[in-house]
């Protein structure tokens, strides 16, 4: 049980207990909007390999006209990422490299 108080709803602090509702990605995707919004400045977004998600890649990439880019640590399982058409696991795509 978390602990609840009662807050105007024009408050900050009411508007972030809206945001305990919401999933991670999404929430993160709202956040990174509204800093675009209030004119904060970046060329990139930074993130750990749980944050990177299509969806969140999408939503990133579609900002500003696909200017802003996102940086993250990719997941060393089997799953495939599609680089020039061809899908590859990460340690195919490190192999790439040399």
């Amino acid at each position: 049980m978390r602990f609840d108080k009662k807050r105007d709803n024009t408050t900050a602090g009411s508007k972030r207990v809206k945001e305990l509702d919401i999933d991670k990605i999404s929430n993160t995707i709202k956040m990174i909007k509204r800093a675009v919004k209030h004119g904060i400045q970046f060329q990139y977004v930074l993130m750990d390999s749980w944050f990177v998600t299509e969806k969140m890649i999408k939503a990133v990439r579609a900002l500003k006209h696909g200017k802003i880019h996102l940086l993250g640590m990719s997941k060393m399982d089997k799953r495939k990422y599609n680089y020039n058409g061809k899908n590859y696991t990460a340690s195919e795509l490190l192999k790439k490299k040399n």
